[in-house]
């Protein structure tokens, strides 16, 4: 197998691995995608010249990396994923974690998880609002700050109570690190933070809203839904 490494994927190589991926969903109906966009970091695996596996790396913290993986259902008991993984942990920092989402509907990776030692941490929900709508919602008291991660515009908004961060993909938002001060919890500012900041990217440009959540966080996923977010999607996520 021939390995290319690379931080980004071209037009010929986004069809090739939306090629697998499709040859997969036919062989196992999941739900996961692979980060076309997303991606800081990754592997593609050829077997002359058919793509036969793909791997990404996503930064989320210092040294932990969210981490996608697909191996064409006609490669696979093959040690590919394992060639792929042994590569890319040889160009990340050193000891560092990472995370692994399943929706459950792949026995060969669940198996390949507990082959490689990965152990379930938690069940996370992906959650999704259209942003179809006019959110005409006063952004008194609000602060956006725009610069740059991976590449893509990331706009920082803040208010006295208060901040979250959404990052601008081309055709999606995804929203992170919504976090308000201790002592202004469960008193509703949560709520209005996040209506300011729709109302704000609806006027902006009006595309899908993203965001991942823990399933035993259930005050910001009452949040999430009170303002019109649906779970999308449910996953399994396993640390290694």
């Amino acid at each position: 197998m021939d390995i290319t490494v690379t931080s980004y994927l071209n037009s010929s190589q986004k069809e090739a691995v939306q090629s697998l991926v499709e040859a997969v969903k036919i062989k196992e109906p999941l739900t996961v995608s692979f980060p076309m966009e997303d991606g800081e970091l990754f592997l593609l695996g050829f077997c002359g010249e058919k793509l036969c596996a793909v791997l990404s790396f996503i930064k989320e913290g210092e040294l932990s990396y969210e981490c996608s993986a697909f191996t064409h259902p006609d490669f696979r008991r093959q040690g590919f994923f394992f060639l792929l993984l042994e590569e890319g942990l040889s160009i990340l920092p050193p000891e560092s974690e990472l995370s692994f989402y399943t929706d459950g509907n792949s026995s060969d990776a669940l198996k390949t998880l507990d082959a490689i030692g990965a152990v379930l941490c938690s069940k996370e929900h992906m959650m999704t609002l259209s942003l179809e709508k006019d959110w005409d919602f006063s952004s008194s008291g609000l602060t956006v700050s725009e610069t740059t991660e991976s590449g893509f515009p990331l706009l920082l908004f803040t208010d006295a109570f208060g901040s979250v961060r959404i990052l601008v993909y081309p055709s999606r938002y995804y929203l992170y690190h919504f976090e308000i001060q201790d002592a202004f919890r469960n008193q509703g500012h949560g709520t209005v933070l996040l209506r300011k900041v729709l109302s704000f990217l609806t006027a902006r440009k009006k595309m899908p809203i993203f965001l991942q959540v823990s399933g035993d966080n259930l005050p910001a996923i009452r949040l999430y839904e009170k303002t019109g977010f649906q779970i999308s999607e449910t996953l399994s996520c396993f640390l290694y």
